[in-house]
Parts: C-alpha cells; sequence; structure tokens
C-alpha cells in the first residue's frame, strides 16, 4: 500500500495539470527569488520584493533624511548648527541589507518556508549600522573651539604725557572639548535632532592689574644732544620719537627698531637730512633717526635688557661717544632688544631742550645698592690712507680744496662696571666698536 501511495506522489509531482505542482511551482519561485522576502524592514523601511540595489537606494534616501537631523550648539554669541553627517554620523545599511537577503535562504524547502511564515505573522525588523567617524567627530571639535575661543583681554599699561594708567582686564571663555565630545557623542547615539548649550570655560587674564603698576620704575634712561642739527634733521628725530614714544614690549618679545620706525620714506613723513655714506655726510631722506637708535642704545645699557643686534656707525658720531652709538640700515642693520622680564617694557621717547631723550620704564629687580658704570677703551688706532689728490684744471695752480677729510680709524671696547655698596664687583664687555679709517680727497689746481 505505501509503495501504492509513493507512486502516486510521484505521479502527481510531475503531472503538469495537478493542484499540487501548481502550489509547490509557486513556493519554488518564491524561495528562488533574488529579491528579499516580504515583511522585512530595515530601520523602518520596508524592503521586502526589493533587490539589493534597490533596497540600498531605498535605504540611502531615508538615510539622507535622518543624517540631515540637526544639532544647535547655543551659549555663544551666535548658535552654532550641524547635522549629524557633519558631526561625523552616517547609516551604514550593507550588514542589514545582506542579513535581510540571506533570511530564510539556509536549510531544505520545508525549513525555509517556516520562517518565510513566521514573518508573515510578524515582520522582520533589522537594523542599520550607525557609525560614528571619531576622527571627523574630533576634527570638528577642534574647529569650533578655535573659532569660538574668546581671548582675555589683559589689563593694559597706558603711558600719556609722563603718567601710567592700567585698564581693567576681561575675562575671555574657551569651549570645554572634553566635554562637548562626550555631549555630542550621547547625541549621535540618540540619532534625534537636539539642542544644547555648548560647555564653555572661562579663560582668566595673565596679569593682575597690581602687576603691572610694579612694572612702571625706570630703569635706565639717556639723552644726547641735538642742538646743532638742520632743521629737516629735527623733524625727522621729532618723528622717529613720536614712534618710540608709549611702545610697550611685552615679556619674551623682541624689539626692532627699523620696525618701529621704517619705511624710511617721505611718504612716511621723514626729510632729507645728512648722514653718512662711504665716509662722507649727504644728504638721504630720513637722515638723522640713527641718533633715535643710539640715545635707546644708550638707555638699554642702563636698563640691562639684551640687546640682540647692535652696530655702531662707520665712523664717530658727534652726539655719542665711542662705543655707545648704533646705527640703522633699513633692511640691513637694526637695534634690537629683548625682553627677558616677566612684565612689559616701556619706551619714552621725546625732546626737551634740544636734547632727545629716551626713558625705559619696566619692573626693578635689581638691589637698590647695585649701581653701574659705563667706560670705553682705545684698542687700535688705524691710520688713514694716504689722501687722494685729484687735478682740477678748473682750480688756479696754488689752489687745493678738500673735499674729503681724511680720519685715522678706532677700534674700541666698551665696558660695564659694576659695583655693589660703591666697591667694584664686576667689569662686563658690552661690545666692540670699529670705525674704519677714512681716505682722504682733495683737489689741486693745474692752471
Amino acid at each position: 500500500m505505501k509503495r501504492i501511495i509513493a507512486a502516486l506522489c510521484a505521479a502527481l509531482m510531475v503531472w503538469p495539470g495537478s493542484i499540487f505542482n501548481a502550489r509547490d511551482r509557486r513556493i519554488v519561485e518564491r524561495l528562488n527569488s533574488d529579491a528579499i522576502y516580504d515583511n522585512i524592514h530595515i530601520s523602518g523601511v520596508p524592503v521586502g520584493g526589493l533587490t539589493k540595489d534597490k533596497a540600498r537606494q531605498a535605504l540611502c534616501e531615508r538615510f539622507r533624511e535622518l543624517e540631515n537631523l540637526t544639532v544647535t550648539l547655543t551659549g555663544a554669541k551666535e548658535p552654532v548648527s550641524f547635522t549629524l553627517r557633519e558631526l561625523g554620523g552616517f547609516y551604514n545599511a550593507d550588514r542589514a541589507i545582506d542579513a535581510a537577503w540571506n533570511y530564510a535562504r539556509e536549510g531544505g524547502n520545508a525549513e525555509r518556508v517556516r520562517q518565510l511564515n513566521l514573518i508573515a505573522e510578524t515582520p522582520l525588523s533589522l537594523e542599520a549600522d550607525f557609525i560614528i567617524d571619531g576622527e571627523r567627530l574630533d576634527s570638528v571639535i577642534d574647529s569650533l573651539s578655535k573659532r569660538l575661543y574668546s581671548p582675555p583681554t589683559e589689563p593694559s599699561l597706558r603711558f600719556n604725557n609722563g603718567v601710567f594708567s592700567v585698564s581693567d582686564p576681561v575675562c575671555g571663555s574657551e569651549v570645554d572639548a572634553a566635554r562637548l565630545k562626550k555631549m555630542l557623542m550621547d547625541i549621535l547615539t540618540a540619532r534625534e535632532s537636539a539642542s544644547a548649550e555648548l560647555p564653555l570655560t572661562a579663560v582668566n587674564p595673565k596679569l593682575a592689574p597690581s602687576d603691572l603698576w610694579r612694572a612702571t620704575s625706570l630703569l635706565g634712561s639717556s639723552s644726547t644732544d641735538m642742538s646743532a642739527s638742520s632743521e629737516n634733521r629735527v623733524k625727522n628725530l621729532a618723528l622717529a620719537a613720536s614712534r618710540l614714544n608709549g611702545v610697550m614690549i611685552m615679556p619674551g618679545e623682541v624689539f626692532s627698531t627699523n620696525a618701529a620706525l621704517n619705511p624710511g620714506t617721505g611718504d612716511n613723513g621723514y626729510l632729507p637730512a645728512g648722514s653718512y655714506l662711504n665716509g662722507e655726510v649727504v644728504d638721504s631722506v630720513g637722515g638723522g633717526v640713527c641718533q633715535a637708535a643710539t640715545t635707546l642704545y644708550m638707555a638699554l645699557l642702563c636698563a640691562e635688557l639684551p640687546v640682540v643686534e647692535r652696530q655702531n656707525h662707520s665712523m664717530p658720531v658727534a652726539y655719542a661717544d665711542y662705543g655707545f652709538d648704533a646705527t640703522l640700515a633699513e633692511g640691513l642693520i637694526d637695534l634690537k632688544f629683548k625682553n627677558t622680564t616677566e612684565l612689559p617694557v616701556t619706551l619714552e621717547c621725546f625732546i626737551a631742550d634740544g636734547r632727545l631723550r629716551v626713558n625705559i620704564y619696566g619692573e626693578e629687580t635689581r638691589p637698590y645698592n647695585r649701581t653701574l658704570r659705563f667706560e670705553n677703551e682705545l684698542v687700535e688706532v688705524m691710520a688713514a690712507p694716504e689722501q687722494e689728490v685729484i687735478s682740477d684744471p678748473l682750480l688756479p695752480k696754488d689752489g687745493f680744496v678738500v673735499e674729503v677729510k681724511a680720519r685715522d680709524g678706532y677700534v674700541y671696547k666698551l665696558y660695564k662696571l659694576v659695583y655693589v655698596n660703591n666697591a667694584l664687583v664686576n667689569r662686563v664687555q658690552i661690545n666692540t666698536s670699529t670705525y674704519k679709517p677714512v681716505r682722504g680727497k682733495a683737489r689741486v689746481g693745474i692752471r
């Protein structure tokens, strides 16, 4: 009997018109479909009946909407908004799509049909991966921190008409990057629009007003005579003094005299006046400003602030002794010094009673019983070369005109002498200055 039933079943399965064969074909077609089976959802999006590519397309459209949900951060001057994707959050459905397509693909037909019957009653819900790109989030936080950083306003020392005043400080603010990252990670994990206040912390000024009041002691002072200067030279020195006056050099800063005074052009207010060129005095725009550099240098010696760059003139100057002068040449020679103190240093520069004066103010840390004296020492004399004599047919036979006066050259060393309770305790060389010999030039008549 069992053999007869088995034969009958086999016959029904191959009989094209049988009911059993038609149902079986539908089951086989359903199981062999290239599409994801019905009643499967990924992150709330129905993907049943879709191929993998179609499912990915449908999910991309939905995820684009979700990734564009905004996060608004308040607390700064203006609210700042980002999408979830801009913060580094994005969906990846590859794993979920594979899981959806592979559902009921393994085992025998009966087992696969059983699995499909299960989701016919209770749809299968899968979730796409939501990935947070940590590097992208860190980059956003770093950029936002730089953008929203508000530096504190330090109290400033002002110097007007010989009087100091100190302004009040103002606190700044900065983003607390660690707290902001934790907050954004929570928001990204929730995958929803959100509004939150930026975690800001105060940035206190480094200095207090009382600190700056300590920087008002006179550290060094100097003056040079300018009574013999031409009108243009006086105007150049007055302009240079105005540009040095009130300048404040912060701790660790290197001050450049050239940067403060230049460019030495007519457009910058300077006039033609006498200056040295190849052993001769010639008019040049800005002539005379080297006297401002020299006066500043002499004040720096008294203030004992380290001079980073200094060069003496090629020839001696009338307003300063050997070794005490400093020259300038735009782009070539500068007078620079560094503020190595812990507080600002302020320059005062003005003209009074025919003299150019420079005062340097800062914090006095030297003992009251310590005093200074400076002395120069002649090291070498370099004889002037033989005078150049040029025949001049325009002069009478006994005519003789000196165009350039011959000068010997000198090498001087400058020393600082340190006294404590009027007793010499140290003698330190400050510089070596070389003044070149100048070859004389004269014209003699031959008529």
